[in-house]
């Protein structure tokens, strides 16, 4: 089931600039960093020092991101036990990268100035992470942790990697992988998303992606209470599920947001507890393209749900996934 490597030993050497870690290479030196707003790198084992457990970092002047990897999935005291694959948000309110000093600074959820690690992820979708949907059991079925990851661009205009997602089985004898590039230029607040998804039966598969809902009166790891309900919308003709979360207090208000090709959209699915989904059509074996995103009620471009809808819908989005 598992593609052929996505570099071959040729290719990896003639591309210089791309940087690959998998659970047999995470020794290979880290690329030059980033002079510019953008940066993308590999957290873990391999990197010196290792400052967290394997995670990817992904960040430019308006939002920064991060995916897990297999050690943090790992029980302690080897990992945390993390098993997601969803898509986690750092907010923040500079132009400059600020993720590394965030780590270092050994308390990641706190405000330092800069930015902060507010937003709980856990095994939910979070940011527009993916599952397969089964609309029998109305389950959406996810992948483990990345299993391996390919550093494609660190910077400094734009922020590129891509990972593979190992076999999982999604029920009736179908078994499915994934391989997935994200891109985020400077001066967007959106990543673009090329999947690919592979599996042992030719038929069309039905894929949830995600954004994680929040409840009045919870708490979370930043010590931030959620204080009403938010806005949510939902536009099948245009594509997009926008997402202004309630107010954390102290932390802001973090907006969220998805699009998709309209025309792939098979309909949104609301009455799970931990997020809400838009389904969309894909065909195994044929790249496609979604973009996902956020900002930052104390950042420095959008402070109110409107701002935040405005930029989202005027958003030029390309799903021609081979551009």
């Amino acid at each position: 089931m598992k593609p052929a490597k996505l570099l071959t030993a040729a290719a990896l050497l003639s591309t210089l600039s791309i940087l690959t870690f998998s659970t047999s290479a995470q020794n290979t030196p880290a690329p030059a960093a980033s002079a510019g707003p953008c940066m993308a790198r590999y957290t873990g084992p391999g990197k010196n020092p290792p400052a967290r457990w394997d995670d990817i970092f992904w960040e430019n002047d308006k939002i920064a991101h991060r995916i897990y990897g297999p050690a943090v999935s790992r029980p302690a005291p080897d990992g945390e036990g993390l098993v997601s694959s969803g898509i986690d948000v750092w907010v923040k309110n500079v132009r400059t990268p600020f993720m590394d000093k965030q780590l270092m600074s050994g308390k990641q959820h706190d405000f330092h100035g800069e930015g902060q690690d507010c937003y709980d992820t856990g095994k939910t979708r979070g940011c527009g992470g993916l599952g397969i949907w089964d609309d029998a059991s109305k389950k959406l079925i996810n992948s483990r942790n990345w299993a391996e990851c390919y550093i494609l661009k660190n910077g400094p205009d734009v922020a590129s990697f891509r990972v593979h997602y190992d076999n999982w089985d999604i029920g009736n004898g179908r078994i499915v992988d994934e391989t997935r590039t994200f891109s985020l230029p400077a001066g967007s607040n959106l990543t673009r998303l090329v999947s690919t998804i592979n599996s042992n039966k030719p038929e069309d598969i039905l894929v949830g992606i995600g954004i994680t809902k929040r409840r009045n009166g919870v708490k979370n790891q930043a010590n931030g209470v959620y204080e009403g309900e938010g806005s949510w919308i939902q536009d099948k003709e245009k594509g997009l599920m926008i997402y202004w979360e309630p107010e954390q207090k102290p932390n802001g208000t973090t907006g969220i947001a998805v699009v998709v090709d309209p025309a792939s959209i098979v309909k949104f699915v609301n009455d799970s507890p931990d997020e809400n989904l838009v389904i969309v059509k894909v065909t195994p074996g044929k790249p496609w393209v979604y973009y996902t995103g956020a900002c930052w009620s104390k950042g420095l471009d959008f402070h109110t749900d409107k701002e935040w809808e405005t930029y989202v819908r005027g958003f030029k989005a390309e799903f021609d996934a081979t551009k």
